[in-house]
Formats: structure tokens, sequence, C-alpha cells
């Protein structure tokens, strides 16, 4: 292990769930987030298509850069 901490260890979930309310707390109110052990899921609603796509767009641009910011990854195969 090169950097981190050990996976399944109770720091490490501990820890985690930090940065990750940090991120939820970072999102526009107009966002529903969700969490559950290391998964994020981001709503939103409008009754215009548009205004829901922008406001996910925000959503994800803000996820974005926190994510660089922290330096975590994302997996692709569960975007």
């Amino acid at each position: 292990m090169h950097e981190g901490l050990p996976q399944g260890s109770l720091l490490a979930s501990s820890l985690f769930l930090l940065h990750i309310n940090d991120l939820a707390s970072n999102l526009p109110d107009d966002v529903l987030v969700s969490l559950f052990a290391d998964d994020l899921a981001a709503l939103v609603q409008d009754e215009e298509m548009a205004k829901s796509e922008a406001k996910a767009k925000e959503g994800l641009d803000i996820v974005a850069s926190w994510v660089t910011t922290v330096t975590f990854s994302i997996s692709p195969n569960e975007v």
C-alpha cells in the first residue's frame, strides 16, 4: 500500500464518511443527496427538462471539482 488506509478498517470508513459528508454539504440545496457506505446518489427534478439537466450538470461539476481537490477517484464502472 503506497498511501491511504487498509480497505475495510474502521478508521478508513470513518475518515471516508467525513470526506463524503463534506461533498454532500457543497452541493446546492435543490440537489437531493443520498449517502450509503461509499456510495453517493444525487437527484434533481424540475418541471422543465432543461432546468433538471442544468441542475444535474451543476451538481456533477461540483463533484468533479471536489474529487480533484481531495484527490479521490471515481470508479467509471459505477457512474
